[in-house]
Parts: C-alpha cells; sequence; structure tokens
C-alpha cells in the first residue's frame, strides 16, 4: 500500500525523568489541517527553559518550574498555507545546559476525501441519521490518473489525504456478502481533491437484497495475569447481509478459572463457556468480557504461556469458514493498566511475521467519555504498506500519517463513543486490533517495540505499556501449536523445568543467542528437565517441536 501524505493537527508528547535523560514520543492528530500543539511531562522539582522553532520563521519559547510530575500543554501554533514544515523542540535547563532537543516534520496538504459505507435502507444514497456505518472493514482501491496508488481499510470511516485539483476515483474490492453497491453507479466514487483547508465525502451506499447468505465471524484478545482477575475480549460480527443468530464458544485456558461475563453465558461446563447472540448483522456487532482467575492449584509466572480457543457457529450455511474458529496463545504479565496494548504473537518472531496489535481502554473517570481517539506511532521496523484494521468495539474512524523522514503513525478516532464512567464496569470498556507485517529481511536481535497514547476528551495522553517483538536469533518459524507448556523457573540458576501437556511435543532443544544446539532430547513425559548450572550467563532459547508446529521460547540464565 502507498501510504499518502495526510494533513492533520501535529501533538508531541515529550517525556523526561529526573535523571533529565527521557523519551521524546511524536503523534499526529486529526483536527483542523494547520495546527500545531505540543504537550510536555516534566521531571520533578527541576526549572527548565525550552524553545519550539515551528519551520516558518517562528518560535516560542518558556520558562517552567515543575514541583511534580504533570503534563504541562499550551504551545500552539497555526500555519497560514500548506506546506513542509521541519519543526524543533530544545529543552535546556535553567542555566543554559541543553537538555535534549528533537526535530520532525510536519507536512499539511488541507485537502481531504472522507469515505465511509453504509447501510442504504430507504434507498435516497444519502446516510440518514438511522442507518449504521458499515462496522466491518471495507478495503478500498484508490486511483490516480490512472493509476492504483493506494489500498486502504476502512472501519467506518476515514480521512484519506489529498493532492488539491488531483482526480481520484475510490472503489471497493470487497463487499458485504449478498449486498450491492447502489451509490455511487457502478460503484466507483469519482472526485477531484478539494481545495486547500477543505474536506468532501465520498460515501458508498450498500443495499441487501432478499438474502439469507451470511458470514459470521469471531475476534479474541486476552490481558493475562498470574494473580488477581484477568480478562478475554470476545467479538462477534457478520460480514454479510443475512441477519443471523449465533453460540459462540469459549475453550478457555485450564491455567485460569472462569469467573464472571458482562453478558451471561448459556452454559458453563468446566472451561467450556457458550453465549447465545441474537441479530448479528454488517450494523449489529457483539462484543463480550470474559473474566477469570488463576486455576485453583496452579502457579502462574511472568511470560507463561495461555492458549484459547474461540468459535461461532452456525457453520453449514456460513459463506467463509476461514474466520469462525481462533486459536490464539498470549503471555502472562505481572500487572498491567487497563489502557493496553497487546500483540500477537509475542517475544521472538521472524523476519515478515504478521503481528495482530489490540488496544485495550477502559473510562476509569467518574463521568462519560464522550470522544476518544488513540495515538499509534508504528515502529519503523513495521511495514506500513501492509497494515490493515481488522476489529473495534464501537464505531471507528482512521486515519494515517506519513510525514516525510519521520515515524508513520495512525489514529483511531471514537466520535461520539458516550463511553460509561467506571459505576458501570461491564460498559466502560473498548479495543481496536489491527494487523501489519514486520518488515522482511530484518537481521536476528532486531527490536520492534510498539505502544500507543489514548485520549479521552481533553484529558492528557494515558500512554500504554509498549509491546515487545524481537526477530529470533535462530533458524526458526513460529508456529502456533495447539498443546500448552510451561517453563520453569525462569530466570534459571540451575534445573529448568519444561512442562508439557501429555504427547503434545516430541523433543525438544536449548540453543544459546547465536542459534547454536547446546543440547537436544526427546520429550518422554509431562516433565522435561534442563541441567544449565554450568552455562555462562546469558539468553537462551528453548525449542518445542510437535506434530502441529514449532515454537520457541527464550530463557534468561542467572
Amino acid at each position: 500500500m502507498k501510504t499518502s501524505y495526510l494533513s492533520t493537527a501535529l501533538s508531541l508528547i515529550l517525556f523526561f525523568s529526573l535523571q533529565a535523560n527521557g523519551q521524546l514520543l511524536s503523534s499526529y492528530v486529526y483536527g483542523p489541517c494547520d495546527t500545531v500543539n505540543y504537550w510536555y511531562v516534566w521531571g520533578a522539582k527541576t526549572n527548565y527553559k525550552t524553545k519550539i522553532y515551528w519551520g516558518d520563521g517562528t518560535y516560542t519559547k518558556d520558562s517552567v518550574t515543575a514541583y511534580i510530575r504533570v503534563p504541562k500543554s499550551g504551545y500552539g501554533h497555526t500555519y497560514l498555507a500548506p506546506g513542509s514544515y521541519t519543526i524543533t523542540s530544545i529543552i535546556r535547563f535553567h542555566d543554559g545546559t541543553i537538555m535534549d532537543s528533537s526535530s520532525t516534520t510536519y507536512s499539511t496538504f488541507c485537502s481531504f476525501v472522507n469515505i465511509y459505507g453504509f447501510i442504504d435502507s430507504n434507498t435516497n444514497c444519502v446516510r440518514d441519521s438511522n442507518e449504521r456505518y458499515i462496522n466491518n472493514p471495507l478495503h478500498i482501491e484508490v486511483d490516480s490518473a490512472g493509476t492504483i496508488v493506494d489500498t486502504i481499510d476502512i472501519l467506518g470511516n476515514y480521512h484519506y489525504a489529498t493532492i488539491p485539483g488531483t482526480l481520484y476515483k475510490f472503489k471497493p474490492i470487497n463487499i458485504p456478502v449478498g449486498s450491492i453497491v447502489s451509490c455511487p453507479s457502478g460503484g466507483i466514487a469519482t472526485v477531484t481533491g478539494p481545495p486547500s483547508h477543505s474536506t468532501i465525502t465520498a460515501g458508498f451506499a450498500f443495499q441487501c437484497g432478499s438474502t439469507s447468505q451470511y458470514d459470521l465471524a469471531i475476534a479474541m484478545s486476552g490481558l493475562f495475569r498470574p494473580v488477581a482477575t484477568s480478562t478475554l475480549t470476545l467479538h462477534a460480527y457478520n460480514n454479510g447481509c443475512g441477519s443471523q443468530n449465533g453460540t459462540i464458544t469459549l475453550h478457555l485456558s485450564k491455567k485460569y478459572a472462569y469467573r464472571s461475563a458482562s453478558r451471561p453465558p448459556t452454559g458453563v461446563s468446566g472451561n467450556t463457556i457458550t453465549w447465545n447472540v441474537s441479530n448479528l448483522s454488517i450494523g449489529n456487532n457483539a462484543t463480550i468480557y470474559v473474566y477469570a482467575d488463576a486455576a485453583i492449584g496452579t502457579t502462574l509466572k511472568v511470560d507463561d504461556t495461555i492458549c484459547n480457543t474461540v468459535a461461532i457457529a452456525p457453520v453449514l450455511n456460513d459463506v467463509n469458514l476461514s474466520n469462525n474458529t481462533i486459536y490464539q496463545c498470549d503471555r502472562v504479565r505481572a500487572s498491567f493498566d487497563p489502557n493496553d496494548k497487546g500483540v500477537f504473537p509475542s517475544g521472538d518472531i521472524s523476519p515478515g511475521t504478521k503481528l495482530t496489535y489490540t488496544i485495550n481502554f477502559e473510562n476509569l473517570g467518574d463521568d462519560t467519555a464522550f470522544n476518544i481517539y488513540i495515538l499509534d506511532t508504528l515502529s519503523d521496523m513495521l511495514d506500513a504498506g501492509s497494515f490493515q484494521i481488522l476489529h473495534s468495539s464501537h464505531a471507528i474512524s482512521h486515519v494515517m500519517q506519513d510525514p516525510p523522514g519521520g515515524q508513520k503513525v495512525v489514529r483511531f478516532e471514537f466520535k461520539n463513543i458516550n463511553l460509561p464512567y467506571k459505576n458501570t464496569p461491564a460498559f466502560n470498556k473498548g479495543f481496536v486490533q489491527f494487523s501489519i507485517n514486520a518488515k522482511s529481511g530484518l537481521p536476528p536481535l532486531t527490536q520492534i517495540n510498539n505502544r500507543a497514547g489514548i485520549y479521552f476528551d481533553i484529558n492528557p495522553a494515558v500512554m500504554t505499556n509498549s509491546t515487545e517483538n524481537r526477530v529470533t536469533p535462530v533458524a526458526v518459524s513460529d508456529i502456533d501449536v495447539t498443546a500448552e507448556y510451561s517453563l520453569f523457573p525462569n530466570p534459571v540458576k540451575d534445573i529448568l523445568t519444561v512442562e508439557t501437556e501429555p504427547n503434545g511435543f516430541e523433543s525438544l532443544t536449548l540453543l544459546n543467542s547465536m542459534g547454536q544446539v547446546v543440547t537436544k532430547q526427546q520429550v518422554t513425559g509431562r516433565s522435561s528437565y534442563i541441567n544449565m548450572m554450568s552455562l555462562p550467563a546469558g539468553l537462551y532459547y528453548i525449542q518445542l517441536i510437535g506434530r502441529e508446529g514449532v515454537s520457541t521460547q527464550k530463557v534468561e540464565k542467572l
């Protein structure tokens, strides 16, 4: 996918530690096309001087005395014309010594096409207030001057940056099962990039015929703790016109015990939980939050692997069975904020691996959150051309910024979400999920880290944790396996224990950080043991091989 430069407002957030060395995070905000804002988070009890050069011959300076670690905002600038501007921020101690500096490029065309799809129930080719966006992904092909220049994914609506006066054609390349594009004629929207500082719309009206065709699908995301309550999010939807009731069946890992759910289940049998959901359609989805505790007698450790399976039925007349079942493994984390970012698969991966990111958010305030947006600065190690938005808990729009010389940033916007506050825990949560590939050809040990900022109305950003992947130093593929296993203790001083399900794996191999085999043995029972007492301290890898694939997990030797 060739990503266009987008004209958006810019918001930078600067973090400084008490030792006066910190991290600058840049992010881009969709809003007035010629406005840029800065945010800072200061170290406590320190005096600072700031100077921001806006790139158009103007600058802003200020002196700050920070008594506590709090965000400071208010540095805003308005550009008078479209263009590409280099913004430089310099932070000094009060004595004039430079503490840190950063530069970024802000490009503004100020010309947008707002693209969306909706079910046109009254056939007037206009999205009326009672007509829903198609809240399942639409793939749109973009033609400019007779050449395919882009493909974009729409979940709700998408702000596409254009060059004023240039002709564009937008064409859906996937449509809901049983539907037709009734407007515009021929299913292609032809528009001219509007003048600077303006936006036009390109809406695709879909109509459903008298069809019973359906395409049920399920998505899943987990947040697992070694203690306290963990959360699993299930999202059921339908990519077809035919409204369909469904049954969701979750097979929860035996390391956890079901506690409760935001929607009462229709059946609980051990770790198998079922729900009946009604009237799933392209405009009506269902989200269930499942709560679980560590199973009695189970000791969970950080980085343990937790595998769950979820499926949605019926499948007899489903036109696409590839999205009816998900088998997914997550890692146990010591603690997490409910405003969280997760990645699957986690840990070590191969170059080119498809990564699925899920950003969860929860309104822990004392009032309704009326609008929420998320800013995600993508790692340079990710292939932005492979970006696909997958699912979201609420109607969403998104936009991708591609500044020259800078990191690409995705903004997810939940307008009018009206998310309830903390006293309604069954309804105060949401998420967005997308996939993107690691770049091909990345060298071993390449780090791929990512985090996001979540904005509730006018409040400062709530920063998520950082997800972590690394290109594996060994030549193995990271294939999902259905059998579960655990390694402990990890870190290890002497004897490493590997516990596996019966008949789950056939052999295990210990490799060092260079990919060299240290030892190899057969798996003959539930517990296998590796003596690491005499090995040098450092990182090692356990490679488990079974009938259904290969799994690799790192081990630290103390």
